[in-house]
């Protein structure tokens, strides 16, 4: 029997890497104030370590939705 690799939806994985190309965007506005920059970096600081795993998690089902494909292809 297998077990899901993970319960977070592609939807969602999308949304945080999205966030994080927000973020980082933002922080690299010209008329930024310093204040802003700072809840800003705080925010993309807080929010890379999940956006990573969640594209470590992409990532993983696609390769095995390719290995899938390659077993039911003789």
């Amino acid at each position: 029997r297998q077990r899901p690799m993970t319960t977070v939806p592609p939807e969602r994985i999308a949304q945080l890497e999205a966030r994080q190309a927000e973020l980082s965007a933002a922080m690299s506005a010209v008329d930024l104030a310093p204040e802003k920059f700072v809840a800003l970096s705080k925010e993309y600081a807080e929010l890379t370590p999940v956006a990573e795993a969640a594209k470590g998690v992409r990532a993983l089902r696609e390769e095995l939705a390719g290995l899938k494909e390659m077993l039911g292809d003789p």
